[in-house]
């Protein structure tokens, strides 16, 4: 990075408060916690799950795990709505580009 010219001006890191969690404390709807919250793990981890699955079984089976697992986690976030964070931490850089 430095010798390609770039200078890191300022790093900032920010938490966004977990929007499921702020949700839950305001109507305090367990299953509608859950299963507004249980998709926003799976939206990233979904495809990784998948993949780590033997390709020996069929499309139809390893969909048939993924299914089971996050509805054991929807039922986990029902069971224990407190014990969920899911707070976003984002890194904020400013990079600039010097005349090197």
């Amino acid at each position: 990075m430095y010798r390609a010219g770039l200078r890191l001006e300022q790093c900032e890191t920010r938490t966004i408060p977990c929007p499921f969690a702020a949700a839950f404390r305001e109507h305090g709807d367990v299953t509608r916690f859950a299963r507004e919250a249980a998709p926003a793990l799976r939206s990233w981890s979904e495809s990784t799950f998948l993949a780590a699955l033997s390709p020996d079984r069929s499309a139809e089976d390893r969909q048939k795990i993924s299914e089971r697992y996050y509805d054991a986690y929807e039922a986990v976030l029902r069971e224990n709505p407190t014990g969920y964070r899911g707070d976003y931490v984002e890194v904020h850089l400013t990079i600039a580009k010097t005349g090197a």
